[in-house]
């Protein structure tokens, strides 16, 4: 099922919920600055070299240019997320990827435009753009996994008392895991008044402290094989049926349609799985880049 069909929605649906976008401003930044802290020396001047193109200097300022983007390019929707239903148990990409419009085979479409050093540099900036975003993207647990409930966007949720997102939207399931979790490490919220710049800042010092949990043993584990797209989807989507759905809904059951409480223990628990998700990704970007750009 591909989430927000643009011939279903109705001016309710487009009130009731925001836009599906992995981990907000705050998660995707962290992501790149943990990635962009492990580049080989090589593969960080050609990355700086791509950025300069645009003006910009590190990956967290490009980090959710994908979602901007998809704004006026709504085929590229799509792109962000893979949907395999919790009750399944592997990535099909005949039933799960149609057309290749989903994050897994955009995700390695993209790193060989990317790798490709004939291509014009225009080509592979975007490619840059669109790695650091969907590498972020492929590690959202509710991104890869979902209840015929479009990644939990369906599920209304009062979230440690909290129904509202980024100001004006009601919270659901997706964008507990999206921002909610998150926006209580950090000290400014994200939403219509949040400035970008201080976002980042927010990130750059979680990303501080996530990147010094992370042990070697920890990033050879998460480099080893299967080293590829679909294995970090289906990953994810195990940590969806296993973690995000917990006590909300169960594979082959219906999803609430109910707003759904969500407490102190919840919380505790969504935020030890995204703080392993947001390392994982940014150790697996920068292995992304490294090949890509080091040799």
């Amino acid at each position: 099922m591909k989430r927000l069909a643009i011939a279903a929605l109705t001016l309710a649906a487009l009130t009731a919920a925001p836009p599906a976008e992995a981990w907000g401003v705050v998660g995707h930044a962290v992501v790149a600055d943990i990635a962009e802290a492990r580049l080989k020396p090589a593969a960080l001047t050609q990355v700086y070299n791509l950025l300069a193109l645009d003006l910009q200097g590190h990956l967290d300022q490009i980090s959710s240019w994908a979602d901007e983007y998809r704004g006026p390019h709504p085929e590229t929707g799509p792109w962000h997320y893979v949907d395999i239903q919790i009750g399944d148990t592997a990535y099909v990409p005949t039933r799960d990827c149609a057309n290749r419009d989903c994050v897994v085979a955009r995700t390695d479409d993209f790193i060989r435009v990317l790798a490709d050093r004939t291509r014009p540099p225009a080509d592979r900036l975007q490619a840059l753009k669109f790695v650091v975003h969907f590498v972020g993207d492929l590690h959202q647990p509710l991104h890869s996994g979902e209840n015929h409930d479009q990644g939990g966007n369906t599920i209304p949720i009062d979230f440690r008392g909290q129904t509202i997102v980024y100001g004006k939207y009601k919270m659901n399931l997706h964008s507990v895991w999206d921002t909610a979790v998150i926006e209580r490490r950090v000290a400014v919220r994200e939403g219509p008044n949040a400035h970008a710049a201080d976002l980042r800042q927010d990130a750059a010092r979680l990303a501080d402290g996530l990147r010094a949990d992370i042990r070697p043993q920890d990033a050879r584990r998460w480099l080893a094989p299967p080293f590829t797209a679909a294995a970090w989807a289906l990953d994810a989507h195990d940590l969806a049926r296993d973690y995000a759905y917990r006590g909300i809904a169960r594979p082959g059951e219906p999803s609430p349609t109910a707003t759904v409480p969500l407490g102190a223990d919840y919380d505790t628990m969504a935020w030890a799985v995204i703080q392993v998700q947001l390392e994982r990704a940014g150790v697996r970007l920068a292995e992304v880049l490294n090949r890509a750009l080091a040799d």
